[in-house]
Protein backbone atom coordinates (compact mmCIF):
# COMPACT_ATOMS: atom_id res chain seq x y z
CA UNK A 1 0.00 0.00 0.00
CA UNK A 2 1.43 3.43 -0.90
CA UNK A 3 1.94 5.84 1.97
CA UNK A 4 0.05 9.12 2.21
CA UNK A 5 0.69 12.47 3.88
CA UNK A 6 -1.75 13.19 6.71
CA UNK A 7 -2.18 16.64 8.27
CA UNK A 8 -3.98 17.66 11.44
CA UNK A 9 -5.85 20.94 11.37
CA UNK A 10 -7.53 22.50 14.39
CA UNK A 11 -9.16 25.55 15.84
CA UNK A 12 -7.66 25.36 19.33
CA UNK A 13 -4.67 27.25 20.65
CA UNK A 14 -2.45 24.99 18.51
CA UNK A 15 -3.40 26.89 15.36
CA UNK A 16 -4.59 30.31 14.35
CA UNK A 17 -8.09 31.20 13.28
CA UNK A 18 -7.18 30.48 9.65
CA UNK A 19 -6.99 26.71 10.16
CA UNK A 20 -3.25 26.37 9.70
CA UNK A 21 -1.72 22.90 9.89
CA UNK A 22 -0.83 21.79 13.43
CA UNK A 23 1.03 18.53 12.71
CA UNK A 24 1.84 16.28 9.78
CA UNK A 25 2.71 12.61 9.60
CA UNK A 26 3.01 9.89 6.98
CA UNK A 27 0.91 6.75 7.09
CA UNK A 28 2.63 3.44 7.66
CA UNK A 29 2.48 0.61 5.13
CA UNK A 30 -0.94 -0.45 6.46
CA UNK A 31 -2.39 3.06 6.30
CA UNK A 32 -2.15 3.66 10.05
CA UNK A 33 -1.22 7.02 11.56
CA UNK A 34 -1.56 8.85 14.86
CA UNK A 35 -1.35 12.32 16.38
CA UNK A 36 -0.78 13.34 20.00
CA UNK A 37 -2.85 16.43 20.76
CA UNK A 38 -4.11 18.60 23.56
CA UNK A 39 -7.86 19.10 24.00
CA UNK A 40 -9.38 21.06 21.13
CA UNK A 41 -11.33 20.72 17.89
CA UNK A 42 -9.55 19.18 14.92
CA UNK A 43 -10.01 17.77 11.45
CA UNK A 44 -7.68 15.59 9.43
CA UNK A 45 -6.62 16.29 5.84
CA UNK A 46 -5.28 13.44 3.73
CA UNK A 47 -3.17 13.89 0.59
CA UNK A 48 -3.81 11.09 -1.89
CA UNK A 49 -0.75 9.38 -3.37
CA UNK A 50 -0.06 10.23 -7.01
CA UNK A 51 -2.55 8.59 -9.33
CA UNK A 52 -5.06 7.78 -6.56
CA UNK A 53 -8.35 9.40 -5.55
CA UNK A 54 -10.45 9.27 -2.40
CA UNK A 55 -13.39 6.94 -2.06
CA UNK A 56 -16.91 8.20 -1.35
CA UNK A 57 -17.28 8.76 2.41
CA UNK A 58 -19.58 6.76 4.69
CA UNK A 59 -20.14 3.82 2.34
CA UNK A 60 -20.29 1.00 4.86
CA UNK A 61 -19.77 0.21 8.52
CA UNK A 62 -19.01 3.49 10.29
CA UNK A 63 -16.22 1.83 12.29
CA UNK A 64 -14.28 0.84 9.16
CA UNK A 65 -15.32 3.08 6.25
CA UNK A 66 -13.77 6.39 5.21
CA UNK A 67 -15.06 9.60 6.78
CA UNK A 68 -12.90 11.84 4.57
CA UNK A 69 -14.73 13.69 1.82
CA UNK A 70 -13.72 13.74 -1.85
CA UNK A 71 -11.06 16.37 -1.02
CA UNK A 72 -9.52 14.23 1.74
CA UNK A 73 -10.92 16.28 4.63
CA UNK A 74 -12.66 14.73 7.65
CA UNK A 75 -15.43 16.33 9.70
CA UNK A 76 -14.23 18.16 12.81
CA UNK A 77 -13.87 16.20 16.03
CA UNK A 78 -13.51 17.56 19.54
CA UNK A 79 -10.86 16.02 21.80
CA UNK A 80 -11.64 16.48 25.48
CA UNK A 81 -9.47 15.72 28.46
Amino acid sequence: MPTSLVSLVGDSELVDENGNVVQTTTTDGDGGYEFTVTPGTYSVEFVAPDGMVFTTPNQGDDATDSDANEDGDTPQITVER
